[in-house]
This record gives C-alpha cells, structure tokens and sequence, in this order.
C-alpha cells in the first residue's frame, strides 16, 4: 500500500478526507494525519508518506513551509493542496514544489482528488514502500486477538507492547443508529475518538467486536470519559446527521475481567435501544436484571407458540409486540428473543438460532426487531403432522389423563413427556383439535369437576380444591371465582348437594 499523510488544521475536513474516500481500493493507506506544518514534518521524519495532501495558512508552520522542507529532502514525494484561499501567488508557489493538484475547499468533490489517484499510484516507487511495521495498526477483532482470556500473561505482553500498559482499564463501546443510512462507519469513529482520547492523553487500543468498535482505555475515569463520549456524539451528529451510542464498563485492574468488561460496555451501549435520549450509558448492576414488567414470558411463549400454529398472523404480530415490548433492559430482550427462536427454530431448517439470534438483536429500533421476528415466522414452512387419525389419538389420550388425574400437577411439559412428543408440537396439535391452549383445559375440567363435587358432595371446600389439584385454598376461591362469577361456598348455597 502507498503511504500517505493529511495535514489540515480543521478537524473535520481532515476527518471527512479520511473517511469518505477509499483509499484502500486505489491502493492508498494513511499513515498519519497532522493539524499544523511543524506536527506534518515530525510525523514526515517517522512515516515518510510518498504522497501529502496539505492545506496552506496553519500556525506555527505553514502548508508552504512544510513543503520546502521536505522537497529539499526528498524529490519524490507528491503534493495535492486543498485550501481555502485561491490567491495565484500562493498556487504559483506551490507550483515550484511541484504540487500534483490545487482544490479549493469551497467546491472541490470527492471525485476531483480521485481522479488523480490512479496516476499517482502508477508513479510510485517500489524501493520507497513502507514496512508494514510502520503503518498504523488496522482495526482487529478482540477474538482474534484474544483467542485465550484465560492466558493472562499474554494479554497483559500485547497490552505492554500497544502502549497500555497496566492500572486502571476502562471499555468503550460504540453503536450507530444504522436506521438512519449515512456514510458514518468504524474509520471515522475512531478517526473522532482517537484525535479526542489524544488530546487527553489517554492510551487507547481500538477493536472491531459483533460489528462495533470498542476501545479498551488506560484510565479510571468514568465521567472524563462520558464526556468524551458526549462530544465524539455531536462531531459525529453535525458531520454525517446520524447519532452514535457509547456505553462504558466499570474500571478493572485484573485483566481476568478483560471479556468481561467488555460486556459490560457492550450492554450498556446497547440500552439506547430504550432510553435513545441517553448518549452515553455507564455500566450499573441493574441492567443484569430480568426485567419484563407485568408480563409471564413462559405464558406469552406460550400463547405466541399456539397463535403460529393455527395461523393467526395478527395474533401473532401482537404477542411479539407484547413480549418485546414488556422488556425494560437490554438483558430482558436478549432473554426474550432467544426465548422466542429457541421455541420456532425446530420448524426452520434454514437457519441457525445463533444466527436469528444475532440478526434480531442487531436492529436498532424495537419495532424493527418485532418486524423481524414476525417476518422471519412467515417463512417457516408448515409442519408436518402426523396423520389425522393419529393426531386425534394424541388428543384424546391426553384429554382422558386430564381428566382421570386432575388432582396431579399437570403441564404441558409432563403432558407431552407422557405421549413422547415435544411440548411444542402438542400445543399445536391440542390447540388445533378442541379450539383452546392446552392450560385453558385443564383449567376448566378443574372448575367443572370443583362444581360437580360442590353440587353432589359436601365436602369441605378446602378438600374439593385438593382432589382438582390446586391444594391452596386461597388460590383455589380465587380461581373459581374467576371463571364462575361466585366464591365456591355462594355456589354451593346456591345450588345445593
């Protein structure tokens, strides 16, 4: 790759040259970037860039000066200006230099510095190329690099050998809102946070983890870093129109802990999927929690599982809506929608629940992720059942133990154990069969058998509970008062045995 340094004392024209062109397809790679003529000539010295792009008017060294420094030294090295002043006498000056190209700020595209890439490319001198060790470190996965979390030596020597060091080590993560489509990626990211953290004289150490970028920092310092967070959100805001998302982990010293702050800043990041006024998140026990409000997941799982299974697309589309939405932090949904595939995922052979998985929770709005879901069921083929005649019999057998061994603790788990088939597919079967979740019976034999013994038996209300299996009293007066409009004793006084 053919080296190359930006020297520009605007931030963000130094950002959007990096970024919004691909260097890398013709056969470009920056080096270093500078934002004054005396910074340009100390980073020329260490990575001898064979092409500079510079602006002219810095302070303390000019674009000019840097260039006669350098032409002296070295009558290879290509110039492209990019300035915001048009005076001939500066362009005349820079021409003595042998400048490849002049562009005003006010009108230059993307495309006119391309142009010009292709036979700048074709110049270059293979003895001139740069070794690999000298170019910057390009963004890696914290996997590969960290295979072993265990092997604590090794990770404290890659550490050492970056600049880290030990002490206090801080996470951050970042996530843009790809809901909104802007040309804002992992480059410019960095490229903000990296000139931030430097301006603090933070060590930092980037990586690419599930798609974002994460930063492992040597500090302790939670607010510093909210702050930094805060400012690399609005830089990004005003420059592509889309907000970025940063969660930070708790300090840690052990670097045991490496993987595991990780998570931390990762699903502290991740929270802006319910709290988007919340730039950035710092990490806190709580969002470890289960939390889904006044919601029974097992129940809903439940009731989506029989709503798929006879077809009720819009039944289905509220449940999804109902589970995700009763989540109240990230944890919640990540529990939720493995609860949700891992109860589908046998119908599907096409895909992989780590897969599902991974596809849902990357979405950036909970809506998104419902539509997902719903979409995702849509394309599961019909199941096949068994024959009709065989089905019924499943039915039957289990509504004749129902009945037999209502005084047992029936569920659909024991229930299916029993016949040899999955508690799915029995839903599904008994739903489409007798019209109810599978539950719904076994409550109402309860009730009509509770209502039998009440009317010809006089027995005691407590012992008739017992013998429809649902021994608490109290429960049991709740449950029939439920479904029959009346406490059993009001029943029984007014129905008589």
């Amino acid at each position: 790759m053919i080296p190359i340094m930006i020297v520009e004392d605007e931030f963000l024209v130094r950002l959007g040259l990096k970024s919004m062109i691909d260097w890398n397809s013709y056969g470009f790679t920056i080096v270093a970037d500078a934002s004054d003529g005396q910074e340009g000539l100390a980073l020329y010295e260490k990575y001898h860039p064979y092409l500079i792009i510079t602006d002219i008017r810095m302070a303390p060294v000019s674009g000019l000066e840097m260039m006669k420094k350098i032409r002296a030294v070295d009558p290879d090295v290509k110039f492209i200006i990019i300035s915001a002043y048009n005076d001939f006498t500066y362009a005349q000056q820079a021409i003595t230099y042998g400048v490849e190209l002049y562009l005003s700020k006010s009108s230059f595209k993307n495309e006119d510095l391309a142009q010009v890439l292709p036979r700048l490319a074709a110049s270059y001198n293979q003895k001139n190329f740069l070794p690999d060790a000298a170019l910057p470190t390009p963004l890696q996965s914290f996997d590969a690099v960290f295979p072993d979390l265990s092997d604590t030596d090794r990770i404290l020597g890659v550490l050492s050998d970056s600049g880290m060091g030990t002490g206090l080590h801080l996470w951050l993560a970042g996530r843009c809102d790809t809901s909104v489509h802007t040309a804002s990626n992992l480059s410019m990211q960095r490229t903000i946070l990296e000139n931030l953290f430097h301006h603090q004289d933070i060590p930092c150490q980037f990586f690419t983890h599930k798609g974002s970028l994460v930063c492992l920092l040597r500090t302790g310092d939670q607010q510093l870093l909210t702050k930094i967070a805060l400012e690399a959100h609005d830089t990004l805001l005003n420059y592509t129109l889309s907000p970025c998302y940063f969660g930070i982990s708790l300090p840690f010293t052990d670097m045991r802990k490496l993987s595991r702050a990780l998570s931390e800043a990762v699903l502290s990041c991740n929270e802006f999927l319910f709290h988007k006024d919340r730039v950035c998140q710092c990490f806190s026990i709580e969002s470890t929690s289960l939390d889904f409000g006044s919601l029974t997941l097992d129940t809903a799982i439940d009731e989506l599982m029989s709503a798929v299974f006879s077809s009720q697309l819009e039944e289905t589309l509220y449940i999804l809506e109902m589970i995700v939405f009763s989540c109240q932090n990230y944890r919640s949904l990540e529990y939720a929608l493995f609860a949700v595939i891992s109860s589908l995922i046998e119908y599907d052979s096409n895909h992989t629940l780590m897969l599902l998985f991974e596809q849902a929770l990357g979405r950036d709005d909970l809506s998104h992720t419902i539509l997902f879901l719903k979409d995702w069921i849509l394309t599961i083929p019909p199941h096949s059942m068994p024959a009709g005649d065989t089905t019924s019999k499943y039915v039957d057998t289990v509504i004749n133990y129902i009945k037999d061994h209502l005084e047992e603790r029936l569920s659909i788990q024991s229930l299916s154990s029993m016949i040899h088939l999955s508690p799915n597919y029995l839903g599904k079967i008994f739903f489409q069969k007798t019209g109810i979740f599978i539950n719904q019976y076994i409550t109402t034999c309860r009730i009509n058998k509770a209502c039998e013994l009440l009317h010809q038996t006089d027995l005691p209300i407590n012992v008739i509970g017992e013998r429809v299996g649902v021994p608490n009293p109290h429960y049991f007066s709740k449950l029939f008062r439920d479904n029959m409009g009346m406490s059993p004793s009001k029943y029984r006084g007014n129905t008589g045995p």
